[in-house]
């Protein structure tokens, strides 16, 4: 089902470069919705995981998660008296959200909404759904910054806290955002990722893993940690990681240097830059460096949208095309993020 969805983004894309077409755009984010809601649980291999905390909190278990996730079970009980719910609930909140934004922010909706299903939409709304629920907030909360609705920025930054604690790291780009100077910044971020690589390669581990567990209110860190240990995410490639984010910034630094600067183009600059540093910073602990990351490199759909004006309609297509296949087939068939 996805895969058909997927496909027919792909060949609308082709088409919409010409044409805006709002109604068949809101069409393949209803049938996104209809993938998140009722295809993900069969296929998704978190799905056992989300049913498990409904079961436990219905039954009164203690279990280990959120007071939203718990909220989210008691009102799909009572609306639909089964987990099932649950998914229904993520879905029709966090693939609505992130879509708006895109249709709002996107020159080319149909080709950032086609490198969000590629990537995001695997991770987050078909697996991860409770971190994908709080992305769609930041997601949210960088339209309203945009708009420069910086109070309703700071409410959906709360609200996608709530979802999911890891949202806190989006903060930092909120006090980056207010310091201004965003292309001096982004310089600084690339520096200071480089640092943290070459601090993480000669002191694996360092002091990072101490200074984490001295901040570790949640139990979060632990947890990773513990995963780590079990062997997941021992064979992280670097190299792997940040090529699809330098895919990214190419056109970007290209654009600045013979289009010209615009203030949207430097916030996607900033926030991939602030990913890389993110990822930087965290690689000891690969599990939380890709979770926390992820908040910054999701804005990769838009950034790509966004260069039209130094690659031209053809070529943009064919560049976010070549993103767009690369990224769904590491996520669906490399990874197996869908079963």
């Amino acid at each position: 089902m996805f895969l058909s969805v997927w496909g027919g983004l792909f060949l609308s894309s082709i088409v919409s470069l010409r044409y805006r077409m709002k109604f068949l755009y809101w069409g393949f984010v209803a049938l996104l919705v209809f993938v998140a809601a009722f295809v993900a649980p069969e296929n998704s291999r978190d799905a056992v995981a989300y049913l498990n905390y409904y079961h436990s909190i219905m039954s009164g278990d203690a279990v280990d998660v959120e007071l939203s996730f718990r909220l989210v079970s008691y009102l799909a009980e009572f609306l639909f008296s089964s987990g099932m719910g649950v998914f229904y609930i993520y879905a029709f909140l966090s693939v609505p959200i992130k879509s708006f934004v895109i249709w709002k922010l996107s020159p080319y909706p149909f080709l950032s909404l086609l490198a969000y299903a590629s990537y995001i939409f695997l991770l987050y709304d078909y697996t991860q759904i409770r971190a994908g629920l709080a992305a769609s907030f930041i997601f949210l909360a960088f339209y309203f910054y945009v708009c420069n609705a910086r109070y309703k920025m700071l409410l959906a930054i709360g609200v996608a806290c709530f979802f999911h604690m890891s949202a806190m790291i989006f903060l930092v780009s909120v006090v980056l955002f207010f310091w201004g100077s965003y292309l001096l910044v982004s310089v600084g971020l690339l520096l200071l990722a480089l640092i943290a690589l070459f601090l993480n390669a000669v002191f694996p581990g360092g002091d990072i893993i101490g200074f984490l567990g001295g901040l570790d209110f949640t139990g979060k860190i632990s947890l990773y940690l513990s995963i780590q240990k079990e062997g997941v995410f021992s064979d992280i490639s670097f190299l792997r990681r940040f090529s699809p984010i330098l895919y990214c910034l190419i056109p970007l630094f290209l654009h600045l240097i013979y289009v010209g600067r615009d203030r949207l183009l430097l916030l996607y600059l900033q926030t991939l830059c602030l990913g890389i540093f993110v990822f930087s910073f965290f690689g000891s602990v690969p599990a939380l460096a890709y979770r926390l990351s992820d908040y910054f490199f999701m804005f990769c759909c838009l950034s790509l949208a966004h260069v039209w004006r130094l690659l031209g309609g053809g070529f943009l297509f064919l560049y976010v095309a070549i993103y767009s296949v690369g990224m769904m087939y590491y996520v669906y068939f490399y990874l197996e993020f869908a079963g």
